[in-house]
């Protein structure tokens, strides 16, 4: 079971991010997102994203050069390959 924590209304954001998505088109690419749905963040710090156009859920780790596919990514249904 995943926690989500609470922000906090006055919580503050380092100014220096990272881009972990890029882009403004449709795209099935590591780097791209397509009409992401939903967002959370495990104990760990990884991120997990629901990219609902490209069927698919991706993962982000802390630290991580790139995102990798967990979940889905070949196209909808309930196929197991």
């Amino acid at each position: 079971m995943l926690n989500i924590p609470s922000i906090n209304v006055n919580t503050k954001w380092l100014h220096n991010g990272i881009t972990v998505a890029e882009g403004n088109s449709q795209s099935n690419g590591f780097n791209q997102l397509n009409n992401p749905h939903g967002m959370c963040i495990d104990d760990n710090q990884v991120i997990y994203v629901a990219d609902f156009r490209n069927h698919r859920i991706m993962e982000r780790k802390k630290g991580a050069p790139s995102d990798r596919i967990v979940a889905g990514g070949n196209d909808a249904g309930n196929r197991n390959d």
